[in-house]
């Protein structure tokens, strides 16, 4: 075998490592739901409100700790596709899903979990981020907002070098995502300071956790609908690993499919969970979103499993002919 044969070699199972390590990641959250201690559950209960309330438990360092995993993979896997740009996007996210915590009430979780009072002057009743978990997320939120800020200089000057000095224009989606990015890192330094209110962080910790979690999830639903397309319509003449193109296209079908259903579940629980008893909906909807991503990357694994870029552009509808998948 040459060196350029096992340099690719390396480089296809780096990417395949990627992918199942994406698949890990979520096996290791609900393992660490399974062996969270029942005195962090509230009585008669075995599981909490949702996954994200699992913050206030011993599952916290697992959850942060796989989520920023995951950034960092979803960052490493590149290809020439828009879903790579995405996938940044996504990255960028993730780490805020377990830095800046869901909302929570005392008799939300066990006797044991880590719960206090709220900041002074927050309306009581009000689910909110206890005041004594407030300096940890300020912590995590501030490296967040470093590294991101860090991260988007170096891609606009990145950018705009490739574009004046190597002539190598980047696609219009490049921009977008990295307009889209600083909109969002903009947006959460407004929740952060919320001068519209006098209470700490009140637009931080009413919205920041739910802004990450559900976007991520948007993002990643708009990639699988991308498969669907490049898998149904797409002029890869590649033939994939282990299934034919019109399997991954119907099993990518339905993953997009039980994504924007999870989706829509969550935003009409978002609507009425203040004015109805909604029981475990919330981590049911939750385990399906987890599921439905582990699931998709593990038909990642599958499909590009001898690929060192699995990433393309589905084609404009325009171009669209169902032969594509047979």
């Amino acid at each position: 075998m040459s060196h350029a044969e096992q340099h690719l070699e390396t480089l296809k199972r780096s990417y395949l490592y990627l992918r199942i390590s994406l698949v890990g990641v979520v096996a290791a959250i609900f393992l660490a739901i399974a062996f969270t201690p029942s005195g962090f559950k509230p009585e008669d209960a075995d599981i909490l409100r949702s996954i994200s309330h699992y913050y206030y438990s011993p599952a916290r360092i697992v959850f942060t700790a796989a989520l920023c995993a995951a950034a960092l993979a979803l960052v490493v896997i590149s290809g020439s596709g828009v879903q790579s740009r995405l996938l940044d996007y996504a990255a960028l996210l993730a780490p805020l899903i377990a830095i800046v915590p869901t909302r929570t009430l005392r008799g939300e979780v066990g006797p044991e979990a880590e719960v206090g009072a709220c900041v002074t002057g927050w309306p009581s009743g009000l689910d909110c981020i206890p005041a004594d978990q407030l300096a940890y997320v300020s912590v995590g939120f501030w490296v967040w907002v470093t590294l991101v800020a860090v991260i988007l200089v170096a891609a606009f000057v990145l950018g705009v070098w490739r574009d004046v000095r190597a002539g190598q224009v980047q696609s219009w989606w490049y921009w977008i995502i990295f307009v889209i990015g600083t909109a969002t890192l903009a947006l959460y330094l407004v929740l952060w300071w919320s001068p519209w209110s006098p209470i700490a962080q009140e637009g931080l910790q009413m919205w920041g956790h739910l802004i990450a979690a559900g976007t991520f999830f948007i993002v990643i639903m708009i990639v699988t609908v991308m498969e669907a397309v490049r898998q149904w319509f797409g002029d890869d003449t590649v033939y994939p690993a282990f299934l034919s193109r019109r399997t991954y296209a119907v099993i990518y079908t339905l993953l997009a499919v039980a994504f924007v259903g999870d989706i829509i579940a969550a935003v009409v629980l978002l609507i009425r969970g203040a004015s109805v008893d909604i029981g475990d909906a919330v981590f049911i909807v939750e385990v399906i979103g987890l599921v439905t991503f582990a699931v998709f990357w593990a038909v990642q694994t599958l499909e590009h499993a001898h690929d060192a870029d699995g990433w393309s552009t589905p084609p404009p509808p325009s171009t669209w002919s169902a032969s594509a998948a047979a």
